[in-house]
C-alpha cells in the first residue's frame, strides 16, 4: 500500500461484478461460521504512523494524532486524525488486516482506493494517500464535517424544495463528474453525502440553503460524495455489472435482478438521485419498510406515493417520477435532470458544466406526451423481472447513529387517482358534500368560552384576508392575499398563480387550467410578434414553480402576461400601489383570536385558493388546506374546516366570534348560521369543481 511495499496485487478487482449476490454473502460456507464484524476489528493506536522512504532510501515518518470516531461501518472504522507536524485534521478510515482474510478482499479494497484517488472534484472528498502498519490499512481524506446530509434530514424532517435543490445541484454535478470519468458509485444516498463545514455552519445558522455563497462553480459547496466502497469503473459505454449491491432504500431495481437480469449501469445513480431528492422533501425514503424484503418488493414493483403533506410541486414530483422508472432506459439523463427546472430553484443561472453535459449516459426525450398514470404503472408492474436475489446486501460506511427511518413509507394504490396531478379528488369533493348535507340538520349549544377556545385552536389557521373588487378585475381573475401573506390569483381560464415569497423576484407556482394539464407542446418561433400563439419550451403538467424572468423563454406569452399581471395585483397587497379606489376588500374577522398564528416558510410550497364563485349572498372560497370561507353581503363571515368539522362564524356588527362543531348532538345552531350553511351546501357544486 505505500511505496516501499504493495502486498495488494496491481490488477483491479473485477470478481464482484461477475454476479456474485453480495459482499455479505460472498461465500455460501460463511453461513455456517460465525459472522466476523470487521469493524469492531479496528484497533486504532492513539498515534499513527506512516513510514515511507525518501530519495535517499532512508526511511521517513509522519505521525497522526488519532482523535474521536466520525463513523463505523459494515468494513471499516472512521476517525478524526491531526497531523503533528502541521496540525492538519484529516479522515482517516481504517481497515483490519485480520478481516482482510482472502485475496479477493484485498482486491476489494484495492479496487476503492483506485477509483477514490481516481475521482478528483470539488464535489467529491478529496483523497489524501494511504499506507499500511502490521494491523491496519490506513487511507486518508479530506476531512469535511462530522455530519452528513441525513444527519440533518433525520434530526429536521423534510425540507422545502428551494432547499432541496440547493443539494441536489450538488450532488448531481459530483455524479456527472463520476460518470464522465465512467465511475458509477452504486450507493449513492443521504448517508454519503457529507457537509462540508460551510455547510453546517450554514445550516447552524439560519438553516438550509441560506448562504448564497455556497455552491458557486470553483468555490466552497455544502456537501461532498464520499465512500467508494461499492463503485466500479465501467470499460465501455454498454458494459453492464450484475453485483447486487447497494443500501436497500436506494437500490434500484435493475440491481436485484443480479445476475438473472441484463445488467445495471450509470443510470442506478440516476436512480439513488431521485430516492435523494424525496427523502429530502418527505423525511422518509419512497420505499422505507420495516422489512428490507417489503423494501425489496416495493421497489421492484415501482411502489411509492406521494404524501400530501408537504406540499410539493407537480413538476419537481414528475422528476422524482421519471428518476425513479422502472426502466433504466427511460430514466433521464443527467444533463436532462440538470435541466428541469426543480434544479434552478434558487439558482437562476446554474448549469451543469459543459464538459460533464456529455457525459457518457444514456439518452432520453424527456418532453414527451403524457400517459395515463394508472396505465403506467400496471405496464411497470407487469415488466418487472420478480425473480430477484434477496441476498443481504453489503452495510457501507455510515455515520455513526444513522439509522434506517422509522416512518412507514404507504403504499400507492391511489397513485391513479392522481392521474390529473390534483392534490385533492373526486372523493375528497363529495365527502365536502356529504359533510355539509348530513351535519346540517346537527344541532350544537354554543360551547363554552373555554371550550370554544380550545376547539378554535384546532382550526386549520389560515383564511382569504383580503381581495380585489370583483369589477376592477373581472377581466383578468381574483386576486387575493392569504392570511399567512400568500399572494395569489385565479384567474378566469381556471389557472392559478401564487408568490412563494415577499421578495420583488419571488418564484410563482404557477397550476394550469385543467384542460392544458396533459398537453405536451413545444415553443414555435422565436419571440416574433405575429399573431400565433406562443406555445411553451417547456411542458406543463401540474403545479410548476415558474422563476419570473424564464416564464416567456420557457413557458410562452400566455404565462409570461399572467406572471405580470400578478406582480402588479401583489403591488396593491403589499402597498406598493396606492389604493385610491379603495379596491382591496379586507377579511373582517377571520381567525385572528387564535394565539398561535401560522408561520409560513418562504421555501415551503404555499397555499392557495383551489376555487371561488360569486353570487348575490356573498364570495366563498375554496382553500388548498380544505377550509371553505364564506364572506356575505351583510359583513359576516363564515369558515368551514371539513377536516376537523367545525365551524368559525364572525359577526364584527355584535363583535361577536363563535365555534361550533359540526358533531355535536341534542342542540340548535343559531339561525344565521343555520342559514350560512344553507347557503354553502347550494353552492358547493359550484365551489368543489375542478
Amino acid at each position: 500500500m505505500s511505496a516501499a511495499r504493495a502486498p495488494v496485487s496491481d490488477r483491479v478487482d473485477r470478481a464482484r461484478d461477475r454476479g456474485e449476490p453480495s459482499a455479505r454473502a460472498e461465500d455460501a460456507s460463511a453461513a455456517r461460521r460465525p459472522r466476523v464484524d470487521r469493524a469492531r476489528e479496528v484497533r486504532c493506536p492513539r498515534v499513527i504512523t506512516e513510514t515511507r522512504r525518501g530519495p535517499d532510501g532512508a526511511p521517513r515518518y509522519r505521525r497522526y494524532v488519532r482523535e474521536r470516531l466520525l463513523g463505523r461501518g459494515g468494513f471499516a472504522a472512521v476517525f478524526a486524525v491531526r497531523e503533528m507536524s502541521t496540525g492538519r485534521e484529516l479522515a482517516c478510515k481504517v481497515i483490519a488486516k485480520s478481516t482482510l482474510t482472502k485475496p479477493r478482499q484485498w482486491k476489494k479494497m484495492k479496487t476503492e482506493i483506485e477509483i477514490h484517488a481516481r475521482a478528483r472534484s470539488e464535489r467529491v472528498v478529496r483523497f489524501e494517500r494511504c499506507f499500511e502498519d502490521e494491523r491496519h490499512v490506513y487511507i486518508l481524506m479530506e476531512m469535511c464535517s462530522s455530519k452528513t446530509l441525513w444527519d440533518i434530514v433525520k434530526a429536521r424532517g423534510g425540507m422545502g424544495e428551494t432547499h432541496a435543490a440547493c443539494y441536489v445541484r450538488e450532488a448531481l454535478t459530483a455524479t456527472a463528474h463520476l460518470h464522465s470519468i465512467r465511475i458509477v458509485h452504486r450507493d449513492l444516498k443521504l448517508g454519503n453525502l457529507f457537509l462540508t463545514q460551510e455547510g453546517l455552519e450554514e445550516i447552524d445558522a439560519a438553516g438550509p440553503g441560506w448562504n448564497d455563497a455556497l455552491g458557486k462553480r470553483g468555490g466552497p459547496g455544502r456537501l461532498k460524495i464520499g465512500d467508494f466502497g461499492l463503485a466500479c469503473v465501467l470499460e465501455h459505454r454498454g458494459d453492464r455489472r450484475k453485483t447486487i449491491c447497494g443500501t436497500p432504500n436506494y437500490i434500484a431495481p435493475e440491481v436485484l435482478r443480479g445476475k438473472d437480469g441484463v445488467g445495471h449501469s450509470y443510470e442506478v445513480d440516476t436512480w439513488s438521485l431521485g430516492v435523494i431528492l424525496y427523502t429530502l422533501l418527505y423525511g422518509t425514503p419512497p420505499f422505507q419498510s420495516k422489512d428490507v424484503k417489503l423494501t425489496y418488493k416495493r421497489i421492484r414493483e415501482n411502489d411509492y406515493e406521494f404524501p400530501e403533506e408537504p406540499l410539493v410541486s407537480d413538476s419537481t414530483k414528475a422528476l422524482i417520477r421519471a428518476a425513479l422508472h422502472p426502466e433504466p432506459s427511460k430514466r433521464p439523463s443527467l444533463a436532462q435532470f440538470a435541466a428541469h427546472p426543480f434544479m434552478r430553484l434558487g439558482a437562476r443561472d446554474w448549469s451543469l458544466e459543459n464538459e460533464l453535459v456529455a457525459a457518457p449516459e444514456p439518452a432520453l426525450i424527456m418532453d414527451k406526451p403524457s400517459i395515463n398514470v394508472k396505465s403506467r404503472k400496471l405496464q411497470e408492474r407487469d415488466n418487472v423481472v420478480s425473480n430477484t436475489n434477496d441476498a443481504p446486501l453489503r452495510s457501507p460506511l455510515q455515520t455513526i447513529d444513522q439509522n434506517a427511518p422509522k416512518h412507514h413509507a404507504p403504499s400507492p394504490r391511489a397513485e391513479a387517482k392522481r392521474e390529473r396531478f390534483s392534490p385533492e379528488d373526486a372523493h375528497n369533493r363529495d365527502a365536502d358534500r356529504a359533510l355539509l348535507s348530513t351535519k346540517l340538520q346537527v344541532m350544537s349549544l354554543d360551547a363554552p368560552s373555554s371550550e370554544a377556545h380550545e376547539m378554535l385552536g384546532y382550526f386549520p389557521k389560515l383564511w382569504v384576508d383580503s381581495w380585489i373588487k370583483w369589477e376592477y378585475t373581472r377581466d383578468y381573475g381574483m386576486p387575493y392575499q392569504l392570511s399567512d401573506g400568500t399572494v395569489g390569483v385565479y384567474f378566469n381560464d381556471d389557472s392559478s398563480m401564487v408568490f412563494m415569497t415577499d421578495a420583488d423576484d419571488s418564484p410563482v407556482v404557477y397550476t394550469p387550467p385543467a384542460n392544458e394539464r396533459e398537453s405536451s407542446t413545444r415553443r414555435d418561433g422565436d419571440g416574433d410578434n405575429s399573431g400565433e400563439t406562443k406555445r411553451a419550451n417547456v411542458r406543463i403538467i401540474g403545479r410548476t414553480i415558474i422563476n419570473p424572468d424564464d416564464a416567456r423563454s420557457m413557458y410562452g406569452r400566455a404565462v409570461a402576461k399572467k406572471v405580470l399581471l400578478a406582480m402588479h395585483f401583489r403591488a396593491y397587497f403589499l402597498g406598493k400601489i396606492e389604493d385610491t379606489m379603495n379596491a382591496v376588500v379586507r377579511s373582517c374577522g377571520g381567525l385572528r383570536s387564535v394565539d398561535d398564528a401560522r408561520l409560513r416558510s418562504p421555501h415551503a410550497m404555499p397555499p392557495y385558493v383551489k376555487h371561488w364563485t360569486q353570487s348575490s349572498k356573498g364570495i366563498s372560497w375554496r382553500l388548498s388546506n380544505k377550509t371553505i370561507q364564506t364572506n356575505f353581503e351583510d359583513g359576516t363571515e363564515m369558515l368551514i374546516s371539513t377536516t376537523y368539522r367545525l365551524v368559525v362564524r364572525n359577526d364584527p356588527r355584535l363583535g361577536e366570534q363563535t365555534v361550533h362543531s359540526l358533531d355535536a348532538d341534542n342542540a340548535t345552531f343559531p339561525q344565521p348560521l343555520v342559514d350560512g350553511l344553507k347557503h354553502v351546501q347550494r353552492i358547493l357544486p359550484a365551489l368543489c369543481t375542478e
